[in-house]
């Protein structure tokens, strides 16, 4: 008797269900209901008997004025309802509580629908979830199946849900949350059509649902981006599964639900500070500071917290980011080449700069300043060796410049020579490198930057052009002054001046029967003057008598056949004119090594 009842209530009561009392047709003329609704059954006999329950149900509850005592719309559009996975139930299948179904309303109190009567399982990990429990203490605003199941949370279009879908379902309530996820990289990809997670990939919605823990995430974030944990740690963030492991993870530094690129987000330094407070701090006064300040620049435009093993090779590529010219010249350096080969001593970029608190070279608190320039150094290349992977030892450095001519001006305030000025800045090369300033073929120009004239006469002299013909055991600048201790040529310690030029200086080279052999030189020069009155007055410690230099000159050493040499005979008469003012070709031309007593 249903369907044939609902059918005369419709015809005569064009009115929203229950909104209104009966019609006074149907109020007091009950019978004539009945004997209407009796006949109306005999007429539709053969189309009821073709009909489900759910198709005679959708002859009221597709009216859309259609609505409940309590106002409740009770429209169910059917060709929506067909679009459900639920479409070949019948209504009753889940409206399934006893009730009066020939009466309107069909319950005297409306029952919800349980959802465990097909899905057992699934509404109890609900209820142990993080919604149910939310439930259980009294919010009632927390989701119920249909919230996020139902089609815009219509119970009777239930749709299985995917991780778009269910990301639809979640923004209803968690509006916050989705519009961060819609601005970051997974909603980006997911709008190309990409296979890139949603809510329901990080929160089970079923389950304890609570949000995940430290180690959770990231686990769940190297499920998809396998190896990141290992970059990571081997980027320098180790302590990430020891120390930290419940308190440091992805979401740290990533926007959890933004998910941008560290790069892009401005929550970057607002997450390192949380624990590198101090490297912070070192901004301030910094030429980086300005940059940090209108999110130009942020930590990680040096660091890089994931790691590859190219990444590690390619050491200080944040440093290249922004500074690629110097960068690519400081990959080739001495100090590179050593970082490669393993020794941790070799300078990087924060060692010469200073790290966080990097200013620039014009000002004089900078470690880079001309005048800091050799504490800089000598932090590295101080009072002790530098030992290198291969256990060998590099040259102390520090002491010898202090005591040299160079350091001396630079301790009192005097425009001279410091490190950089011989060995270079970035491009610094060791002197086996034919490119280095350092290098024998080059180290007479690195001195002509500051002398000039001497430059010029050494490369004109037997030794600058023997050196330029590829002669190495031909002298350089540092050969007779040394490399760091470089003394005035008029103190006594010395290895230029006066009393050891002879003995020490030239005839370290002079005096050797190899070299003497391989070139065809004189022999016993430095014996044979010593053995002059010249020589003896020099062991006197007479300073005034000639030595090596007086005759030979000091940079512009030639050969006696080179016409411009100050011992050829056109010229050896003014040569010791220089002190014998009655010097004539005869006096010159009879003098030799041996011939002065």
């Amino acid at each position: 008797m249903l369907i044939p009842y609902l059918l005369v209530y419709k015809m005569f009561n064009d009115v929203p269900w229950a909104a209104k009392k009966r019609s006074p047709l149907l109020r007091g003329n009950s019978h004539i209901a009945w004997l209407l609704a009796a006949i109306l059954v005999v007429a539709t006999a053969g189309v009821l008997s073709a009909q489900t329950d759910t198709e005679s149900c959708m002859a009221c509850h597709e009216d859309p004025d259609l609505e409940s005592e309590n106002g409740r719309r009770m429209l169910v559009p059917y060709e929506l309802f067909k679009t459900s996975v639920h479409a070949d139930h019948e209504c009753i299948d889940c409206h399934s509580a006893s009730g009066d179904f020939e009466d309107v309303p069909h319950w005297n109190k409306y029952t919800r629908v349980e959802c465990a009567d097909c899905h057992e399982d699934a509404v109890k990990s609900f209820v142990e979830g993080f919604h149910g429990m939310a439930r259980q203490r009294g919010n009632l605003q927390a989701p119920v199946c249909t919230d996020c199941h139902g089609d815009d949370g219509n119970p009777h279009v239930i749709k299985g849900l995917a991780i778009r879908s269910a990301e639809n379902a979640c923004r209803r309530c968690h509006m916050s949350e989705t519009a961060t996820y819609d601005a970051g990289v997974h909603a980006a990809a997911a709008a190309e059509g990409k296979d890139s997670p949603g809510c329901v990939s990080c929160h089970l919605p079923h389950g304890l649902g609570l949000p995940p823990s430290a180690g959770a995430v990231n686990t769940m974030c190297e499920s998809c981006h396998k190896g990141s944990m290992e970059d990571v740690r081997r980027g320098g963030h180790s302590a990430i599964g020891e120390e930290l492991a419940g308190v440091m993870n992805c979401a740290s530094c990533h926007d959890i639900h933004g998910t941008h690129k560290p790069q892009m987000s401005g929550r970057v330094s607002d997450a390192c500070v949380t624990c590198h407070e101090d490297e912070m701090a070192a901004f301030a006064g910094s030429v980086h500071e300005d940059l940090f300040e209108v999110d130009v620049m942020n930590c990680l435009s040096c660091h890089s917290t994931h790691k590859d093993e190219d990444e590690v090779g390619r050491f200080d590529a944040g440093c290249g980011a922004c500074h690629d010219d110097v960068e690519k010249i400081y990959r080739s350096s001495a100090h590179r080449m050593g970082r490669l080969r393993g020794d941790v001593a070799a300078a990087t970029c924060a060692d010469c700069h200073k790290g966080h608190h990097v200013l620039a070279a014009s000002d004089t608190l900078s470690v880079i300043n001309h005048k800091n320039i050799p504490y800089m150094c000598g932090s590295c290349h101080g009072a002790e060796a530098v030992v290198t992977s291969e256990y060998v030892r590099l040259p102390i450095s520090l002491p010898n410049y202090l005591k040299s001519v160079h350091g001396i001006g630079w301790k009192e305030g005097k425009k001279t020579a410091v490190c950089t000025d011989c060995h270079g800045t970035h491009d610094l090369l060791t002197a086996q490198d034919p490119k280095s300033s350092i290098n024998r073929f080059n180290v007479s120009n690195a001195c002509g930057e500051c002398h000039a004239e001497v430059s010029e006469q050494y490369q004109g002299s037997i030794h600058g052009k023997a050196l330029a013909m590829g002669i190495l055991d031909s002298p350089t600048c540092t050969t007779c002054h040394s490399e760091h201790l470089i003394r005035k040529h008029d103190d006594p310690d010395a290895r230029v001046s006066p009393e050891h030029r002879a003995r020490e200086l030239c005839g370290e080279c002079h005096s050797r029967p190899e070299l003497i052999a391989k070139y065809g030189l004189p022999g016993g020069v430095v014996e044979s003057y010593l053995d002059t009155y010249h020589g003896w007055a020099i062991n006197q410690g007479n300073g005034l008598v000639a030595s090596c230099t007086d005759c030979h000159n000091t940079h512009d050493i030639r050969a006696r056949m080179d016409p411009e040499s100050s011992i050829h005979l056109g010229n050896v008469t003014e040569t010791c004119g220089r002190c014998h003012s009655g010097s004539n070709p005869t006096f010159a031309q009879s003098y030799t090594h041996a011939g002065a007593l």
